[in-house]
């Protein structure tokens, strides 16, 4: 999921949110901001499904839809942020490892230019085909490592808080604990979105019986430190692999360069020193 498509999603929910908190029907304010099924980015497939679970929960617990989606935008818009931080983290480390992994290239065609055949003496010695085997195997470990590297940096939980949040909306519609519970179960499983606030429901519906306090509140105050823990974890993950990302440019890249690169130029020069010597 990408932040783009997040904050295009959060946006049309924020708006329906407003329009409906003006005493517009849900169906009707779909349709004034433009949006339905059959109009949905099938890119955008995976936070709409968050929305129409939270939805889902609105309509069997009976909490106003308008207060819902206002709260699913803020979450949406949290997911993307924290997304875009790992993007800026990153874009330098990214940059520099195609300029690097570029260079093999470049070496080449200098020694081309220099009016040598490095491409010749890659491919017409067993050492330049040494060379070109592992300098290739090289730059091709360097390539998955990168992703593995870039692909944990973007991982993290979508939906930190969600549970949490709809939690606190089915009990703000005026159902029981239990039956709070089995609505916002039925909905993720229904949707296909993966619930991680167990525990921390939980602890904080322990909280407020102990302390005999409402529980909404609490519920949402907690979701709202998921989704700040949730995007501080993302920027730490991204800090972390823009360092990890120099490992593969000093282990893979630059041998691969000069296998490529300065392996041929040396054996090209070689073979026309002794050339004229024989």
């Amino acid at each position: 999921m990408r932040s783009a498509d997040l904050e295009a999603v959060a946006t049309h929910v924020q708006r329906v949110a407003a329009v409906t908190a003006g005493g517009v029907p849900l169906h009707a304010a779909w349709g004034y901001v433009g949006v339905d099924r059959a109009t949905r980015e099938p890119a955008h497939a995976e936070a709409w499904r968050l929305c129409d679970a939270a939805l889902d929960v609105a309509a069997e617990s009976g909490a106003p839809v308008a207060g819902v989606l206002a709260r699913l935008a803020g979450t949406l818009r949290d997911r993307a942020a924290s997304l875009r931080a790992v993007d800026v983290a990153l874009a330098a480390p990214r940059s520099t490892a195609k300029v690097v992994a570029a260079l093999p290239l470049v070496g080449i065609g200098f020694g081309m230019l220099l009016g040598m055949d490095p491409v010749g003496a890659l491919l017409g010695s067993p050492i330049g085909l040494a060379a070109l085997a592992a300098g290739l195997a090289l730059g091709g470990a360097a390539w998955v490592w990168t992703r593995r590297i870039v692909r944990a940096a973007s991982a993290g939980s979508p939906t930190a808080g969600l549970e949490l949040e709809l939690v606190a909306v089915a009990l703000a519609g005026g159902v029981g604990v239990d039956r709070a519970r089995a609505i916002v179960a039925s909905a993720l499983g229904t949707h296909a979105v993966v619930g991680v606030d167990g525990e921390a429901i939980d602890e904080t519906l322990r909280i407020a019986q102990a302390a005999g306090v409402p529980a909404v509140g609490l519920l949402q105050a907690e979701a709202d430190a998921a989704r700040v823990r949730e995007r501080l974890a993302g920027q730490e993950r991204a800090e972390r692999a823009s360092v990890r990302l120099v490992v593969p440019l000093g282990v893979c890249v630059l041998p691969a360069f000069g296998l490529l690169a300065i392996v041929p130029l040396v054996l090209t020069m070689l073979a026309q020193a002794i050339v004229p010597i024989a």
